[in-house]
């Protein structure tokens, strides 16, 4: 059987031009999309975060799930995890002996063992500093370790109504329906808590940054 080269040339030639099409699309498309910002901080544009943290994490803490926990944070929220440094913390008026950040030391988390320490709460701050820490118990999945670490973050922006939810159900019904999440919040469950920071942030952001409360 005779094989027609001039034929099969001009496949070949059609197939590459085709792939170099793809490639140069592929390649443009890449070069377009914003990449995952959230360990970085562009000066200047407020647009990626409203503030980066630092985050230090207590020896004997499960870092892998503080960074899978960060990671389901909102976009609101930038984190930086930085090597633990003691001199940065001191014990906390509140529930001594855990570690809570020294006065100047604002925008930083710690995120301590709360096995070890003695505390009736997840996480405490002084709103609007950023100075904060997050108790760990070895029991909680990500989504709640994630839920308390958002929660003391919203607490920078809005001190209100944050811990007042009961007082604010209507309004966060209404929310709920709006957004088209359902009707009625159950807030005996962890789920709506965890949703309702999203509607004290989502209130914030939409009041273009003036304080909610």
């Amino acid at each position: 059987m005779r094989v027609d080269w001039k034929r099969v040339s001009v496949y070949l030639l059609f197939a590459l031009a085709v792939s170099c099409l793809v490639i140069g699309y592929v390649y443009t498309i890449s070069q377009q999309r914003p990449g995952n910002v959230t360990y970085q901080k562009i000066q200047g544009d407020k647009s990626e975060h409203l503030t980066t943290f630092e985050v230090m994490i207590e020896p004997g803490v499960d870092a892998g799930k503080v960074y899978r926990a960060l990671m389901l944070c909102p976009n609101a929220y930038g984190f930086v995890i930085i090597p633990y440094d003691e001199s940065r913390v001191e014990p906390s008026q509140w529930y001594a002996p855990a570690p809570f950040p020294k006065e100047g030391e604002d925008w930083l988390i710690v995120v301590a063992d709360g096995d070890v320490y003695d505390a009736d709460v997840g996480g405490w701050t002084i709103p609007y500093t950023g100075r904060i820490v997050v108790l760990d118990l070895d029991r909680y999945p990500d989504l709640i370790l994630a839920s308390i670490i958002t929660h003391e973050c919203t607490h920078q922006f809005e001190a209100g109504r944050l811990d007042y939810y009961t007082n604010n159900l209507a309004a966060y019904s209404l929310w709920v329906n709006d957004e088209w999440i359902g009707f009625h919040p159950k807030m005996g469950e962890n789920g709506w808590k965890a949703l309702y920071n999203l509607y004290i942030l989502d209130e914030y952001l939409n009041n273009e940054g003036d304080d909610a409360a």
